[in-house]
């Protein structure tokens, strides 16, 4: 997103984990992104104050491609939409398929994900998990934040769906 006309990225923590969005000149200093992010057209924005905790969205194998709208769409989205609109479209698997990814860090960090696709009882289904760990490089910096998802589709309109997010920052 930092290389997109318009969107400039600022991170608070130093290491690039916390990051602030201004669009299109919008910034809310961490109070309001106003850009509405949403992962295959549902709202990640959190409810009491527009931010995005953007360890929870879907992780880049899980990722087909990125819309944008750049400038405001708030006549479609609302007051929250008022900078831009991102949509990420989660990719659909056809076949049986495991990815997983582990790294390592100075600072005492860890990270690491994993996801499944495969069916059951002939409806296909994801699950995915993910962990980051980190000490920080200076005193009160310490991180950990864990996601956990999940989805199965027993028709064309019928799907299941869970998402669970831990996020522990020491600030």
């Amino acid at each position: 997103l930092a290389r997109v006309p318009g969107f400039a990225v600022v991170t608070f923590d130093g290491l690039g984990r916390d990051p602030q969005l201004m669009v299109r000149g919008f910034y809310g200093g961490g109070e309001a992104d106003y850009v509405l992010v949403m992962v295959d057209g549902r709202v990640m924005n959190l409810a009491h104050n527009g931010t995005i905790a953007w360890e929870t969205l879907p992780s880049l194998s899980e990722i087909e491609s990125i819309e944008l709208v750049r400038g405001s769409a708030s006549a479609l989205h609302g007051d929250a939409a008022v900078g831009g609109v991102i949509n990420i479209v989660t990719r659909k698997q056809s076949s049986t398929q495991a990815t997983w990814r582990v790294a390592a860090e100075s600072m005492v960090g860890l990270q690491a994900s994993g996801t499944i696709a495969d069916s059951a009882f002939n409806a296909p289904f994801n699950a995915s998990a993910g962990i980051e760990r980190t000490d920080g490089f200076r005193d009160h910096a310490a991180r950990t934040s864990a996601t956990a998802s999940g989805s199965m589709r027993f028709s064309p309109v019928v799907s299941v769906s869970a998402r669970a997010s831990l996020r522990d920052f020491d600030e």
